[in-house]
């Protein structure tokens, strides 16, 4: 399991960086296998880069090789997502992921893995998981065709943060290429449902 910590603040809206090191110690505790940083829980949309950045290199810094810390970098710009994988691999990230841009959509999976394939190359030593979220994003493509596409152009994909209800979709996902990719599921209500299709890892809120 993973978390995916909310982002602390304080009342007056600024950063509250050292909650995370009481959030760290419990996931060490917990022997969770890592935190996703700055995805939907943790409010990334709604924070500055500078914020996101300060987020990274304080769980970096908390969880002192414990547990994993994968580095969420979406945005709508495709520089700034690309800034951030670079500050990620700089300051230690295990991995990265990016969601497809949510105001000017793609249309089909070769413009999503055009989006995805600069910002997986700003990382390239780390792995790269696609975020999947279409109740967020409204990028709903069949997942299983984008990694057929993705996987011929993004050499660090390694999988994908599922966090979707179609199961039909995540079970030929799972079973891509002999199950070649990871696919970590995001739909806490339904992790059972998934578990039964082949899953072997989550990521979510409730495990906080």
């Amino acid at each position: 399991l993973i978390a995916a910590p909310y982002t602390p603040f304080t009342r007056n809206h600024e950063l509250n960086l050292k909650v995370i090191d009481e959030q760290a110690e419990l996931f060490a505790t917990n022997e969770l296998a890592g935190a996703f940083v700055c995805g939907t829980t943790g409010e990334s949309m709604s924070m500055t880069i500078a914020e996101r950045c300060q987020v990274v290199e304080r769980w970096i810094k908390a969880a002192a090789g414990r547990f994993q810390i994968f580095v969420h970098v979406g945005h709508t710009c495709q520089r700034d997502c690309i800034e951030m994988a670079e500050h990620a691999v700089a300051h230690g990230a295990a991995a990265i992921a990016a969601m497809g841009p949510c105001f000017a959509k793609p249309a089909d999976a070769e413009m999503l893995a055009d989006f995805c394939a600069p910002i997986a190359a700003a990382a390239a030593d780390l792995p790269f998981y696609y975020y999947h979220i279409p109740s967020m994003t409204g990028v709903s493509l069949p997942m299983a065709n984008f990694m057929k596409v993705a996987g011929r152009q993004i050499p660090n994909l390694v999988g994908l943060k599922y966090s979707h209800d179609d199961l039909v979709d995540l079970a030929a996902c799972v079973t891509l290429d002999d199950g070649r990719f990871e696919v970590l599921f995001g739909k806490d209500e339904i992790l059972l449902a998934a578990l039964s299709l082949g899953v072997r890892g989550a990521v979510g809120s409730t495990y906080n």
